[in-house]
């Protein structure tokens, strides 16, 4: 017998046996434009801004910002969103791979005549049926667009909080420094979640 791959038992093995449905093909190509779409709407816009902040806006920006200051933490948010984008259009995509690798893994287990995760008093209405064919479609690409937006702002909070406790005070002070602050905090953190504390009488 030939060995599977890696790929072949961890991921996605082919079988000639098997054909998607093309509500399910249309369900993925539409999260793909749609997960397209708002990439690309978020780069333009993000685009714009950048240009405005650094053009027009940025005499009035002066006003309330020392310069060098306010240039390093607007490279630190621009770099941190166009990473931070990137991994969430991953992880969409990754996403819409699973979809379609669950669906022909649950597909087949019907096939196969495993239905011990359909609820027990299951009857098949044709109404209800229709009613589940039409929403399934709408209600994956919302999914997977809300989604991204989801992840992404949350990306780019978490690597905005990892810039400022890591990697600004690394730049500024060296990264001994940091390491003896960091812990330093542990310590005390520690130190006083063990340390009983005395009743005051």
């Amino acid at each position: 017998l030939m060995q599977k791959s890696w790929f072949q038992r961890k991921v996605y093995e082919w079988d000639p046996y098997f054909k998607f449905p093309n509500r399910i093909i249309a369900t993925v190509v539409l999260s793909f434009l749609g997960v397209y779409l708002i990439v690309l709407t978020e780069q333009i816009l993000s685009s714009w801004c950048t240009k405005m902040i650094y053009g027009p806006w940025l005499n009035y920006v002066y006003i309330f910002a020392y310069e060098p200051t306010w240039t390093t933490h607007l490279n630190y948010a621009i770099y941190t969103w166009y990473i931070t984008s990137v991994c969430a259009a991953i992880s969409s995509v990754i996403n819409i791979s699973h979809v379609m690798v669950y669906y022909r893994k649950h597909i087949k287990s019907l096939w196969a005549g495993e239905k011990q995760y359909l609820p027990k008093t299951f009857t098949l209405k044709p109404a209800v049926s229709v009613a589940g064919l039409l929403k399934y479609p709408g209600y994956q690409i919302a999914f997977t667009m809300w989604g991204y937006l989801i992840v992404h702002l949350g990306m780019f909070t978490a690597g905005m909080v990892v810039v400022y406790l890591v990697i600004s005070p690394i730049r500024e002070n060296g990264f001994l420094s940091w390491l003896l602050d960091l812990i330093t905090f542990l310590y005390v953190t520690v130190y006083q979640s063990i340390t009983p504390k005395q009743k005051v009488v």
